[in-house]
Order: C-alpha cells, then sequence, then structure tokens
C-alpha cells in the first residue's frame, strides 16, 4: 500500500477518474476487490467520492454487498453510505 500511497501523495493522481473502458473509479475497483484499507485510504486520505457510480449506476456499496466483502461494506456504510446504492 505504500507505494499506492506514493502515487497518490506526489503523483497528483485523480482519486475519482473514471475508466475509459467500463467508467469505474479507483474506489469501486478497491470495493470490488474488498479492499478495506485502499476504500479507506481514497476516502479518507484523499477525499474520493463515494457517491461515484460506474458505467451500469453502481455504486462502491453496491458492488462490495455483491461481491459479499462483508467488512467494505461495513466501512463504506460507516462512512456514511447507507442505502441509496441500488443502480
Amino acid at each position: 500500500m505504500s507505494k499506492t500511497r506514493l502515487l497518490l501523495e506526489e503523483g497528483g493522481v485523480d482519486v475519482d477518474i473514471l475508466t475509459l473502458s467500463d467508467v469505474r473509479s479507483p474506489v469501486f475497483v478497491a470495493a470490488e476487490a474488498g479492499r478495506t484499507e485502499m476504500v479507506e485510504l481514497l476516502r479518507g486520505e484523499f477525499g474520493a467520492d463515494l457517491d461515484l457510480r460506474d458505467g451500469e449506476g453502481r455504486t462502491p456499496l453496491w458492488i462490495a454487498a455483491k461481491m459479499d466483502h462483508g467488512e467494505t461494506v461495513g466501512k463504506l456504510i460507516e462512512m456514511g453510505k447507507g442505502f441509496f446504492c441500488l443502480p
């Protein structure tokens, strides 16, 4: 995670940028993979928008729940993302 932090701090990376192919943000990808610490880093330290939706209208909370990443779901809810996550 230290390499990611370095890129975010010094690389001028936009944490809310969307991929061209499937329109997903970095926090969406982290939630989909169950990377709770990465979700915390992107949101907590770099202000990533947890309401950004992918190309199909899904939120990070929705995809984390679909992929059965309970810890990530809990963290997203703790960070204020409740039930407004359906596509």
